[in-house]
């Protein structure tokens, strides 16, 4: 499963996190909102502070530029209902036209 491969060690088995560096997925708007910003967030990565559920994270993210829209719309389907969420699924489609707007943004 690609949750056990590329996100486990940080956000744990059970979605929480490790409640100091990396935060939990469970009742976190990054992963149950914007669908666009939590795609973003997979090709692009992350670094620097964040909040959620009210607590202070301030930790780097890699991006995984490297997988492909299928699999990126796998994970994220996953995490956005598993460990008591409840969201939206996305599509492949999704991904691939976030992945296109990223890509012209970089060249920019």
């Amino acid at each position: 499963m690609l949750y056990q491969t590329h996100c486990r060690a940080c956000h744990q088995n059970n979605g929480k996190g490790d409640g100091t560096r990396f935060p939990p997925l469970t009742r976190s708007d990054w992963v149950t909102g914007d669908k666009d910003r939590l795609i973003r967030l997979m090709l692009e990565g992350l670094t620097g502070p964040i909040e959620v559920d009210g607590k202070p994270y301030n930790s780097a993210m890699p991006h995984f530029a490297y997988l492909t829209d299928p699999q990126i719309t796998d994970v994220l389907n996953f995490i956005r209902t598993a460990f008591g969420n409840a969201a939206d699924s996305l599509s492949t489609a999704d991904v691939t036209r976030m992945r296109d707007e990223v890509k012209k943004a970089q060249r920019r």
